[in-house]
């Protein structure tokens, strides 16, 4: 996710947290819809809890992957054809 975030003008800075960069994504455009923030909420999960995560929390990671990657690709084609346009 940061690298695609990135690569669309919302870099990671190296004391940003996930939640400040989701924000910043937000907050430019870059990210719609909830995707993001379910993969966010997963990594604090995976990264904070005692318990390990199960196939269901990894199901839930890569589907959350997959629509912004999917989210991320349209909002390209959008705006490359919208740029041709003019």
């Amino acid at each position: 996710m940061e690298t695609h975030l990135a690569e669309r003008g919302t870099a990671r800075a190296i004391a940003d947290t996930p939640d400040e960069l989701l924000a910043r994504a937000r907050a430019t455009g870059i990210v719609r819809g909830t995707a993001a923030a379910r993969l966010t909420a997963l990594f604090y999960e995976a990264r904070f809890s005692s318990h390990p995560l199960d196939h269901r929390q990894r199901d839930a990671a890569e589907q959350a992957l997959d629509e912004l990657a999917a989210a991320l690709a349209e909002a390209e084609t959008v705006k490359a054809g919208t740029g041709g346009a003019g």
